[in-house]
């Protein structure tokens, strides 16, 4: 367990999780209210939410450099920029003003997501102190928390503008905490001698890391995404009982993840990330032959609880195996495959949904996560290779 110590240790990184999450947690419950501001129709709307991933992947190219060169002193920043970028989708009025309001949240997402993990993966290198997991229930555990807080200001006529107002006002808060924080940490942790940069040898391990944090993306977000229909289209649930769906995926992310951190301290990397794999694997395959909307709703918190600790795990991995010089850049390059699911696995899943089927789509993404088990045994293969002596 976690010190007064070593919490303090891991505190300005945790700020910008809990900054990420106030944010998305808002952004969920209010997207039917800036919808209709916008006037946009569906496939419009959809167009502008790929504005987000836009912006993301080349910022988080970006961040990794950037990290590797600052320091520290990059996250508050990071945070503070988001917050600002944040109040934009309040501000849209039509779907172009939209796009451009998210391109530049998910410019501001994504700079943020590769620097918080960059520096929870410098700590772990630097205290053996695994942190990952408990950072990214954090951000599960703020999200729910603000998606229902949002939920209670629009019943109550607070219009998206106000909410994102509260919701910016908190992230700079978080902003200057981080700073605060983090400032203790400068000296050991701050900018390296790039003129000592250590050999590229890890680009293999990148890319089989990058694509285990893709799969269980694809299957994370997929699953979010298409539950809530799966259950009222396939099962008959009313409205109400189908938007558990997500709530359930949202509630078990959190709950693995943060249990998840326990295990990790425990458990190596490689049975963490196969283990959670076998029981993603087996809840994904319940809920694609579920008749009930309970068995359903157990389905989908065992197979999130299962792929909530696969990214986190990844990601952690990739940050510790990685030259000092250059981690940043290694998880900046193991998000932006991984985030590449995320992104495009509510897509691919419609279209195998329109094509074969909603429960043969979500039978699908069983498939997609046995990728892992392979993946995993390939890094392992390789990472145990001895290397050959310099010439």
């Amino acid at each position: 367990m976690f010190t007064f110590v070593g919490l303090r240790a891991i505190a300005a990184p945790l700020m910008g999780f809990l900054a990420m999450g106030i944010f998305w947690g808002a952004w969920g419950a209010l997207i039917p209210d800036i919808k209709a501001n916008t006037g946009a129709d569906d496939r419009v709307f959809g167009l502008a939410l790929l504005c987000v991933a836009l912006g993301a992947v080349p910022a988080m190219l970006v961040g990794g450099r950037l990290i590797d060169r600052i320091g520290p002193l990059l996250l508050p920043a990071s945070v503070l920029l988001f917050a600002l970028a944040v109040l934009l989708p309040g501000l849209a009025r039509t779907p172009v003003e939209l796009g451009a309001a998210l391109l530049l949240v998910g410019m501001g997402s994504g700079l943020m997501d590769v620097v918080m993990n960059a520096r929870i993966s410098v700590i772990e290198a630097a205290t053996g102190r695994r942190s990952m997991h408990l950072a990214h229930g954090l951000f599960a555990v703020m999200y729910l928390v603000v998606a229902f807080a949002t939920g209670a200001a629009r019943s109550i006529g607070m219009d998206p503008l106000g909410v994102l107002l509260l919701a910016g006002t908190a992230m700079a808060g978080l902003a200057l905490l981080s700073g605060l924080w983090g400032g203790a940490r400068q000296a050991a942790t701050g900018p390296r001698d790039m003129s000592k940069a250590a050999p590229r040898r890890l680009d293999g391990t990148v890319m089989l890391l990058g694509l285990v944090v893709c799969a269980a993306f694809i299957a994370e977000n997929g699953w979010q995404s298409w539950s809530a229909l799966f259950l009222e289209r396939e099962l008959g649930a009313p409205p109400w009982l189908g938007s558990a769906g997500p709530a359930t995926v949202g509630l078990a992310l959190a709950v693995g993840r943060l249990g998840g951190q326990a295990v990790a301290q425990r458990v190596s990397d490689r049975t963490m990330l196969v283990g959670a794999s076998l029981l993603a694997m087996a809840g994904g395959l319940l809920l694609a032959l579920a008749t009930a909307p309970a068995v359903a709703l157990t389905a989908l918190f065992i197979a999130a609880s299962g792929v909530s600790v696969i990214a986190p795990s990844a990601l952690s991995l990739a940050g510790r195996l990685a030259a000092p010089e250059r981690r940043g850049a290694a998880v900046a390059a193991v998000g932006v495959i991984g985030y590449t699911g995320f992104f495009v696995g509510p897509a691919l899943l419609g279209l195998l949904a329109d094509g074969f089927g909603l429960r043969p789509a979500l039978a699908a993404l069983v498939g997609v996560l046995a990728l892992v088990i392979p993946l995993v045994l390939l890094h392992h293969l390789a990472s145990s290779r001895p290397r050959q002596p310099a010439q």
